[in-house]
């Protein structure tokens, strides 16, 4: 049971970890938006470029 839960939290924390660096790519000083989906979640920037 530990196992499961320690997978569960290691996968929680890499998801996590991509999203921050997804919206720190995106941040062009102006913020981003985040595009909460069935998909996933999209990131994208307020100026529109991404």
């Amino acid at each position: 049971m530990t196992a499961i839960i320690s997978v569960a939290v290691a996968a929680a924390g890499i998801t996590a970890g991509g999203l921050a660096n997804q919206i720190n790519y995106r941040n062009n000083g102006k913020g981003v938006t985040l595009d909460v989906r069935f998909i996933g979640i999209v990131v994208k920037s307020r100026y529109g470029v991404d």
